[in-house]
């Protein structure tokens, strides 16, 4: 499926370069001036690639995007192509791909290859990507050791041990009414959607006589 909104929108950047600039004249205008009409089906298309892409890892998201940036050969489609990417991914609720934003600001925009339309937008690009370009959300996660409830070692994210789903870890009190219920509908969600998951919880579960906590944890 997602090849088939790849060779769609790669035709659209392909074809659709000489009906924008017939709409809008040479160089780069603002995008009010352009043939509305060709950007509703290139943003229709946009739309659709972006949401096979949902499931794929932040590092694949970023190659796509590069790609159909990179693919256009007119300047007012390519500054509108990456443009709407970098707000999709910049608005997304999904934590973690605000990674493909600052990437694509990166890239594409503070290196002046394509440019917003006005130095407002700019300098709050540069601000959101100042701001949240140090977050670990949507980095690999690195390797941990915990312990299963017979004491057993158990070892997370191993690299190379890879399986193609994202994994979460939940941590919670098992004396607290609200973690167990979380956990139980979170659990719940994953399980009654198609979500390429791996479901870990870890409990803070007894306080020994010293004060130590003592974790177990309960593999899904």
């Amino acid at each position: 499926m997602r090849l088939i909104y790849h060779i769609a929108l790669l035709i659209l950047l392909f074809t659709g370069g000489e009906t924008l600039l017939a709409a809008s004249g040479t160089g780069l205008l603002p995008l009010s001036e352009a043939d509305s009409v060709s950007y509703a089906s290139l943003d229709k298309k946009l739309e659709e690639y972006c949401s096979a892409l949902r499931f794929e890892t932040v590092a694949v998201q970023i190659e796509e995007c590069d790609f159909l940036i990179a693919s256009c050969t007119d300047s007012l489609v390519r500054q509108h192509i990456a443009s709407t990417l970098y707000r999709k991914y910049r608005t997304s609720k999904l934590m973690g791909v605000e990674a493909v934003a600052i990437h694509i600001l990166d890239k594409w925009f503070f290196s002046d290859s394509v440019r917003f339309e006005d130095e407002i937008e700019l300098l709050d690009a540069r601000i959101y990507a100042d701001f949240n370009r140090q977050s670990l959300v949507g980095c690999r996660a690195a390797e941990l050791e915990l312990l299963e409830m017979d004491g057993t070692k158990v070892s997370l994210f191993v690299p190379g041990t890879a399986d193609g789903r994202f994994k979460i870890l939940y941590f919670y009190d098992v004396h607290c009414p609200k973690c167990k219920m979380e956990a139980i509908l979170l659990r719940s969600l994953l399980e009654n959607e198609d979500y390429p998951v791996a479901f870990m919880q870890y409990i803070r579960a007894l306080m020994n006589p010293v004060g130590d906590v003592m974790l177990m944890s309960v593999l899904i």
